[in-house]
C-alpha cells in the first residue's frame, strides 16, 4: 500500500500528483473526496481522479487547497487524508504544517499551523 503524505505543498501553475495505491482480492477501490464529496462530482477544474488511485492536479490553482480523503475500500477499510497547501512561487513562502486524524469517512479533525520561511 502506498498512501500521500500527511501534508503536501504544490507549487502554483505547476502539474502536481497524488497517489495512494492498494492491492489485493478482491480488487480493493480506491476513491478520493474533498469537503465529504468525491472529487469527480463537484466539478474542480483542472483536477482529474485517473481511477487507479493518483489525483492529478495541472496546472495546481488556489481552489485546489484543501483536505483530501483517499478512501481504500477493501476487507480491511482503509482511510488516510493529506492537505493540500498551493504554494505562490512569486511571493514570501509559507511553511504550513497540519495534521489530521479520521475517525470516520466524514469525521476529520485537523489541527494546522503556518510558519513564515526565511
Amino acid at each position: 500500500m502506498k498512501f500521500p503524505p500527511p501534508e503536501s505543498i504544490a507549487e502554483l501553475g505547476s502539474r502536481y500528483q497524488l497517489d495512494c495505491e492498494a492491492a489485493g482480492q478482491p480488487e480493493p477501490i480506491i476513491t478520493w473526496r474533498i469537503r465529504g464529496s468525491p472529487v469527480n462530482d463537484l466539478g474542480l477544474s483542472s483536477v482529474t481522479d485517473l481511477g487507479n488511485g493518483s489525483l492529478v492536479f495541472n496546472p495546481v490553482n488556489k481552489s485546489h487547497e484543501g483536505t483530501y480523503v483517499c478512501s481504500i475500500e477493501s476487507p480491511s477499510f482503509l482511510v488516510q487524508t493529506t492537505v493540500l497547501s498551493v504554494q505562490d512561487p512569486s511571493t514570501a513562502s509559507t511553511l504550513i504544517v497540519c495534521v489530521c486524524v479520521c475517525v470516520a469517512l466524514s469525521l476529520c479533525f485537523c489541527v494546522c499551523i503556518s510558519m513564515p520561511l526565511f
